[in-house]
């Protein structure tokens, strides 16, 4: 935890910032970039009064640093140069109100990480001379030649722009403890302010890179290192003041349940440059952790994390402004000396390319033998198997429940109707609580969930293993009621293995923080049942841990909310899914709108072929489909976010009006057939691109077009090959390789296109604007190395209605032709 003393923050820091707020007026304010105010707080996103060069009369950051770069204090100046970007003021402030408004930042700011993570030695040292400058000025131990330094690293935990807190962090502290607890809307209204902040302030630190990145080799070093110091200054800055952010929508959706306005809000698809975090998303994932001090060995303590579980974590909006360390070391506290068990024989995880690469979810072999496991103190061998009796399944009139009672027979269990009394349970096949209504379950397994019940005030427990028959009407007719079973029942029992090992006996923060942080990576959360059984029973999420020990699951979000670390804390926004619902009227079951429904199951694995349609109607609330004919034709006359149908996911074959219509939202596994992609593009729900209606004929919408012409072949067919790499002195080369083409496969499929049909159409999803291009690149789930944007390949043979031919990679370093919009029928 981050102590008070004068290398981060002071409490007369705060109170002089919450005091010169209580006294200012915003009549002196002047009319910036964006001001919001609530009842009691007003702020001022004032704006920066530099940019990236001269252009306009406006001085560098570069220039001013010049200018103040004769004082002694770096920090201070630097800190100077930025602190007005946020101008605050607060109405009615009492002297009670500042002091407790003080408390509620400080005990905030100190739930922060020590320092961001750090930058890879490799950039940091790319951009300094030969030999370490001297570095008193910028520590805080004053030494003019750190330890690190004289390793050869970043001495990152000894910098001040690193270790102590900027005025701006101070006062987005202030704004959020403001906020925390107080009305939803007043905390949206504030959050959108900081957000344009965070983006500009994100621009500022862009701006810096660039003259950093074209610094002359004949630059003096002090300059060098001063201008390295200012960038980790401002990057240290805006990742502190993202991850409050994030704590605020984190917050406000906490108290008021998953509110889809915050979306657009949490985006910040890519990690900040020179910064490598623990990624798998390509082949790179080897090197980038190797860059981060201590993150090799964090990742491979927990060997049992599987590396797709942590790839969906960090798949969702707010994944490049999370710091995944706090919770990579507590999961290495709660199971890091358990094997891997991603790989049948093999002590060692799957990659994370794909759920099919992993034998969680595919691998017989990895699935307990007994699929009816017995309950802790059962002797195998003298408990017996519980089956179900028809007559009393068929004699419940709507959704059914098994009793929480005693069998009669000593053979069968009883069935009751399911309703508010019911205790639903949602678990992991492959954990061993498998299995059909006749096949049964064990007696002791029957007599645990029927006392689990009657403990949280049920007479019965739902169960798809005794409650989901494998007769076909009977099967039908029950999965139609699973939305009702679960919104409807008293709580839903979470079954996982990796919960069941947490003790819970005594719960301190450690102990909540290792149960969120395996909560977050479980078997349990990354399959597309539990998926869509958590979506629907997420008013009463109960965790069963040691010892039939059983915990909310919102007490333990709120408790690391609250009390825990942010950076942990606020991982919980990379797992809406899991977040409390709204308050609604009795009855309404929570969902998603179709496409964000969509890019979630496109990332679940769903083991039956054809379930993955089911769950997508279920989870969007629309009729249960079991064909995606049946699913598409039930939304004629909605609207679809163009970009979200940017993805490879299959399409209906043969289908007139359909032929741009995903056949599943999932793309089942990378493939090596000779010319297909080897990883996939998945799914991402496209908020806020240009919407397209769905229509009888087709799909009506906006996108931005270009018309394939073949004189332009010699433009777009390749492009030279570029290769980075990192010189034994740390220093980035790029080297051209004219004489090697990179052939662009989008184009040339435009062209084996345009030998069958009069037109062929390249077209990317617009923006809301109509005019910018919606970038599906930049988006963590969908990129993959150094793919080009994703292209959408249509043809037509009339030049009116067109026909979707497939999605393919533009050629990375090839410019794209120039694209208008225009209004098109995807037939």
């Amino acid at each position: 935890m981050i102590e008070l003393s004068k290398d981060t923050f002071t409490r007369q820091m705060l109170e002089d910032i919450v005091a010169a707020a209580s006294t200012s007026s915003t009549q002196s304010w002047p009319n910036r970039r964006y001001i919001v105010s609530t009842t009691q707080l007003s702020v001022l996103h004032n704006g920066f009064p530099y940019g990236i060069a001269n252009a306009a009369g406006q001085p560098s950051m570069s220039d001013l640093l010049d200018r103040r770069f004769t004082a002694p204090d770096h920090f201070r100046h630097v800190d100077n140069m930025v602190a007005d970007a946020l101008l605050l003021h607060l109405s009615g402030a009492s002297t009670t109100l500042i002091f407790h408004l003080t408390d509620k930042a400080i005990g905030l700011l100190r739930r922060l990480p020590p320092q961001p993570p750090p930058y890879s030695n490799q950039y940091w040292f790319l951009h300094l001379p030969q030999g370490v400058p001297d570095l008193s000025r910028y520590t805080n131990s004053g030494e003019s030649e750190s330890e690190s330094s004289r390793r050869g690293t970043l001495p990152w935990d000894d910098l001040q722009a690193v270790t102590r807190f900027s005025t701006v962090t101070l006062k987005v502290g202030i704004i959020v403890a403001a906020c925390e607890g107080g009305p939803v809307d007043d905390a949206l209204q504030v959050a959108t302010a900081l957000r344009s902040f965070l983006l500009d302030f994100r621009t500022l630190r862009e701006a810096l890179g660039v003259v950093i990145e074209t610094a002359p080799k004949s630059q003096a070093a002090d300059v060098s290192l001063r201008d390295l110091v200012s960038d980790a200054f401002l990057y240290t800055t805006w990742t502190r003041c993202s991850q409050l952010f994030l704590h605020l929508a984190l917050d406000a959706q906490a108290r008021s349940g998953y509110d889809a306005r915050w979306a657009p809000l949490l985006a910040f698809k890519c990690k900040p440059p020179g910064v490598s975090v623990p990624s798998i998303e390509d082949d790179r994932y080897d090197r980038a952790v190797d860059a981060v001090p201590g993150a090799r060995a964090m990742l491979d303590g927990p060997r049992s994390m599987c590396k797709w579980a942590l790839r969906l974590l960090r798949s969702d909006r707010p994944a490049g402004a999370l710091d995944y360390r706090r919770f990579l070391a507590r999961f290495a506290e709660q199971h890091g000396t358990k094997p891997a068990r991603c790989l049948f024989g093999k002590d060692e995880t799957c990659k994370g390319d794909h759920p099919t690469e992993c034998g969680r979810f595919k691998d017989d072999r990895l699935v307990l033998g007994d699929q009816s496991v017995h309950a802790q103190g059962c002797a195998p061998g003298r408990c017996r198997k519980l089956v179900w009796d028809r007559g009393s399944y068929v004699a419940v009139r709507g959704p059914v429940a098994v009793a929480a009672e005693p069998s009669l027979d000593g053979r069968h269990v009883a069935y009751r109707p399911a309703k508010a009394s019911t205790m639903a349970i949602s678990h992991v096949w492959s954990h061993g609580h498998g299995g059909r209504p006749d096949t049964g379950i064990n007696t002791c397994l029957h007599a645990r969930f029927s006392r689990l019940a009657r403990r949280h005030g049920c007479d019965g427990y739902w169960m798809d293993v005794m409650c989901i028959p494998d007769e076909h009407k009977l099967r039908k007719e029950a999965i139609g009621y699973i939305n009702e079973v679960f919104a409807a029942s008293a709580c839903v029992l979470v079954l996982d293995r990796d919960i069941m090992d947490v003790d819970v006996s005594q719960l301190s923060m450690d102990v909540w923080e290792r149960l969120f942080a395996t909560v977050l990576v479980c078997d349990w959360n990354v399959r597309a049942w539990t998926m869509l059984e958590a979506v629907k029973g997420c008013r009463g999420l109960e965790l069963l841990c040691r010892d039939e020990r059983t915990v909310s699951l919102r007490a333990c979000l709120d408790a690391v909310r609250q009390k825990g670390r942010v950076d942990l804390a606020i991982l919980g926004l990379a797992v809406q899914h899991l977040l409390p619902a709204p308050p609604s009227p009795a009855g309404q079951v929570p969902g998603r709108t179709v496409e964000k429904a969509g890019s979630i199951l496109g990332l679940r694995h769903a083991t039956r072929e054809g379930d993955d349609v089911v769950i997508w109607s279920l989870l969007s609330n629309r009729p249960v489909c079991f064909t995606p004919q049946d699913f598409w034709a039930g939304l004629v006359g909605t609207s679809l976010p163009t970009a979200f149908l940017v993805s490879d996911t299959a399409r209906l074959p043969h289908a007139p009006g359909f032929s741009w219509a995903p056949a599943t939202p999932y793309v089942r596994g990378p493939t090596t057939k000779s010319g297909a992609k080897l990883w996939p593009h998945l799914a991402y729900d496209g908020l806020g691109s240009q919407r397209a209606v769905i229509s009888p004929a087709g799909l009506r919408g906006t996108w931005l077009a270009y018309d394939y012409r073949a004189q332009d072949d010699d433009t777009y067919r390749d492009v030279a090959f570029r290769y980075h790499e990192y010189d034994g002195s740390g220093a980035l080369k790029t080297a051209v390789f004219e004489d090697t083409r990179v052939v662009n496969s989008c184009w040339r499929r435009a062209v084996e296109l345009r030998k069958t049909h009069r037109h062929v159409a390249l077209l990317l999803p617009a923006q809301e604007d109509r005019q910018s291009v919606f970038l599906i690149s930049t988006d963590p789930d969908v990129k993959n190395g150094e793919r080009g944007q994703l292209v959408v390949l249509c043809t037509s043979d009339n030049g009116h209605a067109w026909t979707w031919r497939g999605v393919e990679d533009w050629a990375p370093w090839l410019e794209l032709p120039e694209m208008a919009a225009r209004d098109l029928l995807i037939t």
